[in-house]
Order: structure tokens, then C-alpha cells, then sequence
């Protein structure tokens, strides 16, 4: 029996490969299947992961795909292929410790959890952190459900039974970037019982050159909107928007924040106008389309991020005319 399929979608990652794969060819858990996506790369990627199936023939599977899928649209794939009982992700350009799985599995058996989270690193920053916090462990309420759709962490740190994912269909956009963006939100709806361990199992790259890490205009809004328009129509579809509607409103906030300050920080002067500004402004109050000022979430901000709200409710001319004036 499988009791862990890892799935790990590539893309051009050959200067990381040979240490994350390392990491998942070693894992002290044995009854696991690593799939690897090959997502249509340009550089040495394919022949890498070829050379990892050959090796290790028994536990890897290799799929090649000659069309660019996206994360999303790779992860899927594989997906469609896994047996395990659980279903973990891992980005490759990141790696794990070699008992990530072991000990995830044990922790999520021993209580029969749906999802089971761990601390990780940012290795680019040097910072951990857990984010599956223990307010929410154990059998859900409404209210550690709220908690875990407001603050759903990162896919990667995470196994998740297999069956949550198949009997309700979900799966990722594809073809997209943020993809992940509405993914875990609406798994967290399916979600009978969760627990996380303190355990640093999980290296977070952090990768600068990855799609996310990209400063291109198009990458850092356009998507970010898409992500987040999907994010509201599927609550909306499954009938749950209005039961966690400060959640998802939060989740539109804090995502909007960070436009804004890619607008404000990354942009050439030339392109820092009104137009800009007003487009992410509307965008902002399509999705919310009510009064968001008592939002219990943004209320915990710091003054900084919480400064976005009040702006918002504002015509930016006063700022960028006071702006070009200096």
C-alpha cells in the first residue's frame, strides 16, 4: 500500500533538482510514489528526472509533458495518476528532511487527520514558520474552519488524504500562476480534523527567479486578479461565500495590499498613475462589495498593512498629485 504520493512539478528547475530530489529518493517513510511532471522544460530538467527514474525505478514516476501546463495544470496530472493514502506537494526547487514523511504519516494516522501541516524555512530570509497554528488542531468548528480559510498557509508543508481532493473534485487552475492561491481555501471546506507539528521538515527556497518572485506587471496584478476572481466565484459556486465571507474578504485584502505596494515600490515613475491605481481600486470593490471596515482579520494588521483599508476609500489623485508635486 501507498501510503504517501509525493507530487513534484518541473519546470526548469535543473539548479535545484539534484538536492530536492536527493531529499525525496532518501525519505525514511519506504511506501511512498514521487511523481514527477516534467512541464514541457527547455533546459536540462527531463534529462535529470530521466536519470532519477532509471535509478530509482521502483518509487518514481516520470511523467513528460510536450505542452506547458502551469504548477497547476502539472500538479493535476499527477493527481489524476496517485494511489497513496495521503498526498503531499513539493516545489523543485525546494527539499525536504528525509523523515518529513514518516513523520507527517504517523502524526496523521495516529489520529485519523484529514491534514497535516509542519513548520518550515525561508532560506532566503532565515525565518520559520508553522501555519497551521494549534487553535485549530483537532476536530473543526466554524470557527478553527474560519481560522484555517483566512490563514490557509503554503501547499508544500502539508499532506493532505487523498480522497478530500478526489471524492470532491478539486483540483488546480491550470495554466496560470497563483494557482495555489484558491486552492487550499476550498480544501479547507472539505476538512474534518487537522494537526500540525513544530518540526522544521520543510526548505523553502525562495527561488528569485521563480514565476512569482517575477517583477513583470502582468505577473504580479493580472494574474493576482485572476487568482483571486476565481477564489470568490468558487465560494460562490459552492454556496459557502456568505458562511466565510470576512475570511475570503481578507484573503482579496491582503492580496490587494500587495498590488498596491508592487504599484508603489517596483514600478517605473513613468508608470506610477492614476489609472493604475483606480483599475486595482474597482477591481477591490467588484469582490467586496460591502462594508469591510470592522473585518476582524485586517483589525490585527499592523498599522502599516491595516494603512490600506483607510486609503482605499479614497480618490488616489490627492495622493499621486501630491506626489508629482514634490
Amino acid at each position: 500500500m501507498i501510503k504517501v504520493s509525493i507530487i513534484v512539478p518541473v519546470h526548469n528547475s535543473e539548479i535545484y533538482l539534484h538536492k530536492c530530489l536527493d531529499s525525496l529518493v532518501n525519505q525514511s517513510l519506504e511506501e511512498i510514489e514521487i511523481i514527477l511532471i516534467n512541464d514541457n522544460s527547455t533546459d536540462e530538467s527531463i534529462n535529470i528526472l530521466q536519470e532519477y527514474k532509471d535509478r530509482y525505478p521502483n518509487k518514481i514516476i516520470l511523467i513528460d509533458l510536450k505542452e506547458r501546463q502551469g504548477p497547476g495544470g502539472a500538479r493535476n496530472e499527477g493527481l489524476n495518476i496517485a494511489s497513496g493514502q495521503y498526498i503531499g506537494f513539493v516545489d523543485s526547487d525546494d527539499y525536504v528532511e528525509i523523515e518529513m514523511f514518516e513523520e507527517l504519516y504517523n502524526l496523521a494516522t495516529s489520529g485519523d487527520y484529514d491534514m497535516v501541516d509542519c513548520c518550515f524555512e525561508n532560506k532566503r530570509v532565515e525565518k520559520f514558520a508553522l501555519s497551521t497554528t494549534e487553535n485549530t488542531w483537532g476536530k473543526l468548528n466554524i470557527e478553527k474552519r474560519r481560522q484555517l480559510i483566512a490563514y490557509p498557509g503554503f501547499l508544500w508543508s502539508k499532506i493532505i488524504k487523498r480522497n478530500i481532493l478526489i471524492d470532491n473534485h478539486i483540483r488546480f487552475r491550470e495554466k496560470v500562476t497563483y494557482e495555489d492561491m484558491d486552492f487550499l481555501p476550498v480544501v479547507m471546506l472539505y476538512l474534518k480534523s487537522v494537526y500540525a507539528t513544530d518540526l522544521l521538515l520543510y526548505y523553502y527556497e525562495n527561488n528569485l527567479h521563480s514565476i512569482t518572485n517575477s517583477y513583470e506587471k502582468d505577473i504580479q496584478i493580472k494574474d493576482k486578479m485572476a487568482a483571486l476572481k476565481a477564489l470568490v466565484e468558487k465560494f460562490k459556486e459552492l454556496n459557502a461565500y456568505e458562511d466565510y465571507k470576512e475570511e475570503i474578504t481578507f484573503q482579496v485584502y491582503n492580496t490587494y495590499m500587495h498590488m498596491v505596494k508592487f504599484c508603489t515600490f517596483y514600478l517605473d515613475d513613468n508608470e506610477v498613475n492614476y489609472s493604475i491605481y483606480k483599475e486595482l481600486q474597482e477591481f477591490f470593490f467588484k469582490l467586496v462589495n460591502h462594508d469591510y471596515k470592522n473585518n476582524e482579520y485586517i483589525a490585527k494588521l499592523d498599522k502599516k498593512n491595516r494603512m490600506y483599508a483607510d486609503l482605499n476609500n479614497i480618490d488616489y489623485r490627492i495622493i499621486l498629485d501630491t506626489y508629482h508635486e514634490q
